[in-house]
């Protein structure tokens, strides 16, 4: 979606993809620069050690990859090769929307700002999506009941078509009849935010409800795995894996103010790709839970890392066949 390229990540014997790698590494020093003293994480960059120099490299790799991939896409564009058409899901990607603008008079974007605007498309969609799913899976697999009930969902609202041996990808417009999938990945988020940690500072000294006095030169942390576990704001039950507290009495999506619910952010900063991510994370669901049978290996350690991502450590190893097997 980013570039129109490729990378073959998820394919066993190819060389090791270097840019996911070295994403993870700037996660993981960027979060120790919410936690530490500022002078100390300046010292470390300044004298290359402990994270930040994992950080240095790290942008490097991406700097790196994302100016090749610049640079071949204006190749393609002036060679003619590639031509952006929005009718043409294949052809199109975000780095295209910015060369083919400053082929047609439009305002002039910088590789800078291109770059800028690729690595943060990445982390708002890829990284976010992914990290969201894995824990979503992993709840599924210990609450097997709400498993079943997607597939019971899935079965009843979006009936197989033909002989049923053949994988089934869902369209867009069926995928708003899955509440209860919806639901269940509400649930995974609140209780497993992507990031689970914002930061806020006040424009001016400020006391804060509970009695605190903050400035501007306070940072307020907001931290939301705390808060999806704290009986005052969801309830006795806030623990619980329960899908049906998003559901309504009439059975639609209940809706929660951004300030609880706060996985997409709220107020000026919510996040504008909110919709696409729980359609993506839908269809892939949906994809997989329908055609696939899978099953969380035994022993396998579940340990969240220290990075503004809420990943797993060691990711999530699933044994999954075909359903049809």
């Amino acid at each position: 979606m980013v570039t129109g390229h490729n990378p073959n990540s998820l394919c066993i014997g190819l060389p090791k993809n270097p840019v996911p790698e070295a994403l993870d590494d700037a996660w993981e020093a960027i979060i120790l620069r919410f936690l530490l003293p500022e002078s100390l994480w300046k010292l470390q960059r300044w004298l290359g050690f402990g994270k930040e120099r994992k950080m240095n490299g790290a942008r490097e790799v991406v700097d790196r990859f994302c100016a090749e991939q610049i640079s071949m896409n204006k190749k393609k564009l002036s060679e003619g090769k590639s031509r952006i058409s929005f009718a043409d899901e294949e052809g199109f990607n975000f780095l295209n929307c910015y060369l083919t603008g400053n082929q047609e008079n439009s305002p002039k974007v910088s590789d800078e700002v291109m770059r800028d605007n690729m690595v943060n498309f990445i982390f708002a969609t890829a990284d976010t999506s992914s990290t969201a799913l894995t824990w979503f899976f992993w709840m599924l697999e210990k609450n097997p009941i709400v498993e079943k009930k997607i597939r019971e969902e899935i079965e009843r609202n979006l009936p197989q078509k033909g002989d049923g041996k053949n994988i089934r990808l869902f369209q867009l417009e069926e995928l708003s009849k899955l509440i209860y999938l919806h639901a269940a990945l509400c649930e995974a988020l609140r209780l497993f935010p992507p990031a689970p940690i914002q930061i806020r500072t006040p424009l001016q000294s400020e006391t804060l409800p509970g009695g605190h006095c903050v400035d501007d030169k306070t940072n307020v942390l907001i931290f939301l795995y705390g808060m999806a576990r704290m009986p005052s704001v969801w309830g006795d039950d806030c623990l619980e894996y329960k899908p049906e507290r998003w559901i309504t009495e009439n059975g639609g999506i209940k809706h929660e103010p951004p300030h609880k619910f706060f996985s997409f952010n709220a107020g000026p900063r919510i996040c504008l790709g909110r919709d696409i991510a729980f359609n993506l994370m839908k269809a892939i669901a949906a994809t997989f839970i329908h055609n696939y049978n899978f099953q969380v290996l035994e022993n396998h350690p579940v340990t969240p890392t220290l990075s503004v991502m809420f990943r797993m450590k060691f990711g999530l190893l699933v044994k999954v066949r075909n359903k049809s097997d």
